[in-house]
């Protein structure tokens, strides 16, 4: 009778024990996981409020590099030769600081204008173009609205 008063005793002192430090453990792992994955998230939720910010960057580069008068206009384009094109888009280069070279192809592929002659391979150039422009202009039309989309 005594070994199992004993046996008892020690289960009755134990288990309580046993059981708040596995549920204590349980806690401990979820928060742990919990903050780890929060600081997965945050550091995501960064790096892409930086690539946001960075495109919508470019994408403003390109609307005023895309309505430079000499590419919009093509009397303008004839009037203003190819040196002061290039100093325009040196210009441009030093101001903006997020590019090296800049070109302007048309809807051909051909350069209408370059800085750093030497990064261009124009027939290499010119059929991607051409691959990638008749992508683009493969128009769907959305059965909902009737909207078109370019792709």
């Amino acid at each position: 009778m005594g070994t199992k008063a004993t046996v008892l005793a020690i289960a009755i002192g134990t288990l309580p024990t046993l059981v708040i430090g596995a549920i204590a453990y349980s806690f401990a792992n979820n928060s742990i996981n919990k903050q780890f994955t929060q600081g997965q998230e945050a550091e995501a939720i960064g790096l892409l409020d930086k690539v946001n910010r960075y495109m919508l960057g470019r994408y403003g580069d390109i609307q005023v590099l895309s309505n430079l008068p000499f590419l919009t206009n093509s009397q303008v384009r004839q009037i203003i030769d190819p040196q002061e094109k290039r100093a325009i888009l040196d210009r441009i280069i030093k101001a903006y600081k997020a590019y090296d070279s800049i070109a302007f192809f048309d809807l051909e592929g051909k350069v209408i204008v370059h800085l750093q002659a030497n990064m261009l391979k124009t027939t290499k150039i010119s059929s991607i173009f051409k691959t990638r422009l008749n992508k683009i202009l493969q128009l769907l039309v959305s059965q909902k609205n009737q909207k078109v989309l370019v792709l």
